[in-house]
């Protein structure tokens, strides 16, 4: 089973900019499209990762 992890850039209500992790995922449109985040974020950018730490979305 594939597994993924995501990572959000975005800012936080604090005033914090830059990357959030945002979870492990077994599903890959769940990991693009439904991040777990603890606080609100505007999210700027998503990126996922495979387990070997490959880029996977956005695709190059």
């Amino acid at each position: 089973m594939k597994m993924y992890k995501t990572i959000v850039v975005g800012y936080t209500s604090d005033g914090y900019y830059g990357p959030i992790q945002a979870g492990t995922y077994n599903d890959l449109e769940t990991a693009i499209r439904f991040p777990e985040l603890k606080e609100h974020v505007d999210i700027i950018a998503v990126y996922v990762y495979d387990c070997q730490g490959k880029l996977v979305y956005p695709r190059k």
